[in-house]
């Protein structure tokens, strides 16, 4: 296989051999499942000859990007799992060169098990799915509650004011609707002066650490429990990982979950509306946790 420039790239198998050669595990590699994909790269568990599982973390080549995720995603596993969250250890690691369509960078995870909540949002039957949604709004409440001294990679310089990414979405947006409708340019003008009052109420919005996969569901692996279900381990902690207002999190799930219609047509991870209700009242707001022990959590709910 070879890249833009001509050069031959690693393919995938050489690239999971490699970590794996590098984290020292040199049984046969038996099989290789997906698990799911999100905008870094994709997830496959990997069987090996032993009977032992391992997760194999293949990042996206399309952006000189791509490096600076799998560093930012390595750190807060390391400081997530400080802070008791049921996040995967790193085992091993290769960079990337840097280059888009190049050799991407790579990683190898332990694996606790469960099975995707992408999976399982399809398949589990009615009478189960209450209790599947309030082991992830739990999961939620748990991270959200989580204290921001354990952002780790997520710390200054790389984090931004809550307003700043949907402030300079908005302008641009409203910019746009100015020039394609000239008739609208009042009302634009008139919201656009809004922009510094919006600014301030943002700002002032409760912080956490937030997974952030608005386009997703949470990149969750869940196993049946005694109480229903429980979180075993959390996914996908490089481009959308942030510091930022809580209920962006809860947002996203309720109108991710709004989509279930018990079909196996696409996965509702691409299509975030639909037509359902996710139980936030019992689930994501709720004082308890189903995703991993209690650790050390601030002192006032960030949802109060």
């Amino acid at each position: 296989m070879k890249s833009r420039t001509g050069a031959k790239r690693r393919t995938g198998r050489e690239t999971l051999k490699a970590l794996l050669a590098e984290a020292g595990l040199k049984d046969a590699i038996a099989a290789v499942e997906p698990l799911n994909k999100d905008e870094d790269g994709t997830h496959s568990r990997v069987r090996l000859e032993s009977g032992s599982t391992c997760i194999f973390r293949l990042y996206a080549n399309t952006t000189r990007m791509a490096d600076f995720y799998r560093v930012k995603e390595a750190r807060l596993y390391t400081s997530l799992a400080a802070a008791d969250l049921p996040v995967p250890r790193v085992l091993a690691m290769i960079a990337g060169d840097g280059k888009p369509g190049g050799d991407p960078p790579a990683m190898l995870l332990t694996d606790a098990g469960g099975t995707p909540l992408e999976h399982l949002f399809l398949s589990v039957p009615r009478s189960r799915r209450s209790t599947l949604w309030s082991a992830v709004g739990a999961g939620l409440r748990r991270l959200h509650d989580t204290d921001i001294s354990f952002a780790g990679a997520l710390s200054a310089p790389h984090r931004q004011p809550p307003s700043g990414w949907f402030i300079a979405e908005l302008t641009k947006v409203l910019r746009r609707l100015k020039q394609s409708a000239p008739s609208a340019a009042r009302s634009v003008d008139e919201l656009l002066a809004l922009r510094p009052s919006l600014r301030s109420y943002l700002d002032a919005r409760p912080s956490s650490i937030r997974h952030g996969e608005g386009w997703y569901l949470p990149e969750m692996l869940l196993e049946p429990s005694q109480e229903g279900w429980r979180c075993v381990a959390w996914l996908g902690w490089g481009y959308y990982a942030s510091v930022g207002d809580p209920w962006l999190d809860v947002v996203a799930a309720e109108l991710i979950h709004r989509e279930w219609t018990g079909t196996r047509s696409r996965l509702p991870s691409t299509r975030p509306m639909g037509s359902a209700r996710i139980p936030y009242a019992s689930s994501l707001i709720g004082p308890t946790s189903n995703c991993g022990g209690r650790g050390p959590t601030s002192a006032a709910s960030v949802h109060g």
